[in-house]
């Protein structure tokens, strides 16, 4: 039985085992997606006590009609009381095979104990961003709820790049 790997490694391996056809087509669209967590800011405290213990999930997946493909997820450090923690953390996602239809869905979450909260979310169409070596900075807001005048949406800093590989 397959079981699901842990590691981007892993997880392309079996893809690639399990999940590939044959063929005689090169794999020269195969990559490597950087990215690089800077910082959020402006959260909302949704703790009753002290504030918000905020930590990001990265989860890169293709977006297919029907049936997606995940290439896995990838979490941060957890910051303690931190309403615009900075992280300054890189995370790679290997033998990824272009960039048509993949998304990089990008979620923060409040650590605390027993349920961890959504303090917010956003996505990024990777096809759309024209991405290179030479890494991009992108930011979104990640919190959508009606704020008003009295306070600044929350957003997300990132950097991303991709560099394709020959295998």
């Amino acid at each position: 039985p397959r079981s699901t790997a842990t590691s981007a490694m892993q997880t392309a391996t079996t893809v690639f085992v399990t999940n590939r056809q044959p063929s005689n087509t090169s794999k020269e669209n195969m990559g490597v997606l950087t990215v690089y967590l800077d910082r959020v800011e402006n959260l909302k405290d949704e703790d009753k006590f002290g504030k918000s213990d905020p930590y990001v999930i990265l989860h890169l997946e293709q977006d297919n009609l029907g049936r997606d493909k995940s290439f896995g997820k990838r979490e941060s450090s957890h910051k303690k009381d931190d309403l615009n923690p900075v992280y300054g953390e890189t995370f790679t996602f290997e033998n990824i095979p272009g960039l048509n239809n993949v998304v990089l869905n990008v979620t923060v979450r409040d650590d605390d104990i027993g349920h961890d909260e959504k303090l917010g979310d956003c996505k990024f169409k990777l096809e759309k961003l024209g991405l290179t070596e030479t890494p991009m900075e992108v930011e979104a807001v990640v919190d959508h709820k009606g704020l008003g005048l009295l306070r600044k949406h929350a957003k997300i800093y990132l950097k991303l790049s991709y560099k394709a590989t020959a295998m």
